[in-house]
Parts: C-alpha cells; sequence; structure tokens
C-alpha cells in the first residue's frame, strides 16, 4: 500500500512537471526576450548573468508547497517593494522604480510571477545605480560642475545582495558622508514640496563626490562661503572663504591637495592680465614696474625678462586672451594678492585656495569676489590644522617660515583629498536644515533633471 502512494505521488510530480503551468522557468523568460509588465517594458537580456549565476532561481520571489506550486514574495522581496516606494527619502521619483505599488494574487501566479520577478531586478538596479552614481547626465550640467566618474557593476551588487542583504547592501552604496544621511533624515520629516525639492537636489549632488572622501579630507561649500577639514567624519576646523564672482564662477570638482606653499609669488592668469592689466598698461606702459609686477617674453622656464615700457601694448588683440603670449609675475610680499599662504592640488582650472590682504571682503555676508579660486579667512590657521594632521612640518615653526620672508614649498606626507563642493541645503547642529542662496543658480538644471 505504502509503495502505490510513493509511486502515485512520484506520477503525479511528473506529470504536474509535465505541465507548462508549473514548467515554465525564468531561464524560459530570458529565451522569449522582452516583455512588458505593470506599463513598463523589460528587457531580461541584460539580467540573464545574474540569474544564471544564481541557477536561474528567484530573488525576490519563491516556490513553496506540493510541487511548488504555492510562489509568493519573499521578505527580501517585500522588503524592496516597501523601498523602492519609499525612494523619495533619496530624493528619487518612486514612480520611476514601481509605478504601481500593490502587488496582486494574480501577479504572484503562472507566468505573471516569472515577469514580477525579473520586473524588480531591473527596477531594483535602476534605483540602486541611481543612489549610486546619480541621475544628473554629465553632459546636462554647466561646463565648471565636474562628477566623479563612478561604476556601477549590476552583477557584484547582486551578490553583495546574496551576502549581506538589501539593506546593507543599499546603505553601503548611498553616499557615506554623514551630511546625506542627516539629510534623508530631514526628508522625511518634511511636507513642505519646495524644501524637500531642495533637499533632493542637494542629494543628488553628494552621489557626484568620490566614493570615499577620505579619513582627512577639505571640504568646500561655496553657496555657504566656508571650508570645513573633517577628520574621520568630524569637523576638526571651520571657516569662512570667498569665492569666485558670478561672472568669474568657482568650479565643483574633487582632487588632492599635494603642498603648501609660504610667501608665494603670483603667476597673473592670461584673462586677468588681458582683461585688468592691458586696459592700464595701454595708458601707463610702466604699470607693472611702479607696482613691483615683472613682466617676461613667455611662459617657458627661463624665460627673458622684459621693459614693459618697451612693449607695443596695442598691437595685442583684447578679444583673444590666449595670444597674450607674456608672463606677469608678482613677487612675495606683503602686497601680493595671495597674501602669506597658498595651498595646491595641481589641475587643470588653475584653482588653489590662497590667503589675500584684502581681510576686510570677510566681514560680508555674501561673499562672492574673487576670479575662481577659493580665498580664506586667516590661512595660516588653517594651514597649521592641516599639519597637525599630516605632520609634515611642524605648525609651531609656520610663522617663523613665513616671518623669513622667503618663498617655501612643504609637501605633504600624504596627499590630502579635497572637495570644491556646492550645497545650497546643509543640516546643522540637532539636525536643523539650513539653506542658502543658489550663487550661480545651479538648482534649477538639478531639480529639472530630478522632475523628468
Amino acid at each position: 500500500m505504502l509503495r502505490s502512494i510513493r509511486l502515485l505521488t512520484l506520477a503525479l510530480f511528473i506529470a504536474f512537471s509535465a505541465s507548462p503551468a508549473v514548467a515554465f522557468t525564468l531561464k524560459q523568460q530570458f529565451a522569449k526576450g522582452a516583455f512588458e509588465y505593470q506599463g513598463t517594458k523589460v528587457n531580461p537580456k541584460p539580467l540573464e548573468g545574474i540569474y544564471k549565476a544564481n541557477k536561474y532561481k528567484g530573488l525576490w520571489t519563491s516556490k513553496k508547497g506540493l510541487f511548488g506550486l504555492k510562489r509568493g514574495l519573499t521578505k527580501e522581496g517585500k522588503l524592496l517593494i516597501k523601498m523602492l516606494s519609499a525612494a523619495e527619502n533619496d530624493g528619487l521619483n518612486p514612480v520611476k522604480y514601481l509605478p504601481r505599488k500593490n502587488i496582486s494574487k494574480d501577479d504572484l501566479k503562472g507566468k505573471q510571477i516569472d515577469k514580477l520577478e525579473l520586473y524588480l531586478t531591473a527596477n531594483f538596479l535602476k534605483f540602486a545605480r541611481d543612489v549610486h552614481v546619480g541621475i544628473v547626465d554629465q553632459s546636462r550640467l554647466q561646463a565648471d560642475i565636474y562628477k566623479t566618474k563612478k561604476s556601477f557593476d549590476p552583477i557584484a551588487t547582486m551578490k553583495l545582495v546574496k551576502k549581506k542583504g538589501l539593506k546593507r547592501t543599499l546603505a553601503s552604496l548611498r553616499p557615506q558622508h554623514p551630511q546625506y544621511e542627516a539629510l534623508r533624515n530631514v526628508m522625511a520629516k518634511t511636507s513642505d514640496p519646495s524644501k524637500r525639492a531642495l533637499i533632493a537636489a542637494n542629494m543628488e549632488r553628494w552621489r557626484w563626490l568620490p566614493n570615499e572622501l577620505g579619513e582627512k579630507h577639505i571640504l568646500v561649500n561655496q553657496p555657504a562661503y566656508e571650508v570645513y577639514i573633517y577628520n574621520k567624519n568630524r569637523i576638526v576646523d571651520q571657516r569662512r572663504v570667498i569665492i569666485g564672482k558670478t561672472e568669474h564662477a568657482s568650479p565643483q570638482f574633487s582632487d588632492r591637495m599635494t603642498y603648501v606653499e609660504f610667501n608665494p609669488q603670483w603667476n597673473v592668469p592670461q584673462s586677468i592680465a588681458v582683461n585688468e592689466y592691458l586696459p592700464k598698461l595701454l595708458k601707463n606702459p610702466n604699470y607693472l614696474k611702479k607696482r613691483g609686477y615683472t613682466l617676461f617674453e613667455n611662459w617657458n622656464q627661463g624665460a627673458k625678462e622684459l621693459d614693459g615700457r618697451k612693449v607695443k601694448w596695442s598691437k595685442i588683440d583684447p578679444d583673444n586672451p590666449k595670444k597674450f603670449p607674456y608672463r606677469i609675475v608678482q613677487g612675495e610680499g606683503p602686497r601680493n594678492a595671495l597674501g602669506q599662504v597658498k595651498f595646491l592640488f595641481p589641475n587643470d582650472h588653475a584653482i588653489y585656495l590662497h590667503d589675500t590682504p584684502t581681510k576686510k571682503l570677510f566681514s560680508s555676508k555674501d561673499r562672492a569676489f574673487s576670479h575662481g579660486c577659493i580665498r580664506i579667512h586667516n590661512p595660516l590657521d588653517f594651514a597649521r590644522k592641516i599639519f597637525e594632521l599630516d605632520g609634515a612640518i611642524a605648525p609651531g615653526k609656520i610663522d617663523g617660515v613665513v616671518n623669513k620672508g622667503d618663498r617655501k614649498s612643504v609637501i605633504l606626507k600624504k596627499p590630502m583629498p579635497i572637495h570644491l563642493a556646492y550645497f545650497t541645503a546643509w543640516v546643522g547642529n540637532g539636525g536643523k536644515l539650513q539653506t542658502y542662496k543658489d550663487v550661480y543658480s545651479r538648482d534649477p538644471v538639478i531639480l529639472a533633471a530630478i522632475g523628468s
């Protein structure tokens, strides 16, 4: 009798396995190609490597009960739907990832559940990539904004989900700076549409920064007119800065500070030489010498020094700064435009941090006065703090170096990451949201992209 029951069970299993309803597998769905689900077209081909590695088993759905006839969402599948529905907490539009939140019983039957499985994976990867890399394409941004190039590996991401779970995987893909999480917390508590949009725009900006900002790093927040030195996610120095005028906007990019120069010289940029100095030289060819500048015939090392009175300035085309061949140098000293110190991270934008002789400008509320470089308030204190962390020179020796008057470069023991950032929303002490004027009108481009 018992043997008969076993044979009957085996026969039923074979019968059900042969049934199209039961035998329809994810592998067969890949062979069928693209399909439409909940109004969304899903192309499963890019996902096949993920499922092949998982032996074509479901990641968000499972088969249970007699012969696997009972199928449904796993715990992770239910959590995924919940997280995609709450994408707005990351400043993203949930409709983009889950057009219809409710999963019906029909979605969990027959062929539909296989489509649901692939649909969820495709939308999870879209959401994960957007959280990690950002949604605004570099081509849509102003020319002076530079996103860090980040990679996103779908297969590696899904392996991480299997190893660490969905929640921990997404947490690792989000920007790791405490400000991002603080903005998420504020977003969850505010219902004001304009504030939510502003927070979303600034969360997007955090995604443009490198994955690792650096255990010790410098961050300039241009709209706040402030610079911060961080050590292990804690601010150890904060001070005022002056940024570029609207017509000379300071760029957004990340780099590494490699050395500090005390008692620096100033090589006048071509644009300033043509736009500001050339008109004065046309009126007074002795203008440079009277103000302590040295003129060289070109930018080559060992270039010949020239007498400005003997140069035919009228032959220079003011509309073509690149054809201005001369190098103008202001020597070190109290009148130098860079003051007593500059902080260098050699880059294609010719941007650096520096001192300034015009100290009174730091008392202004709006401090967009420079030609693009960042001027630092009390920069020698700033230098002392950097070398407390780096150790290339004893902080107590800095005053002696400056007072000596000679130009001296100090190379950092370890290059320090620096981020020229742009945040119009920032979470201050006590979790209070602070907002700043959009100095360079950069918010609308992001807001438009988020809304599209």
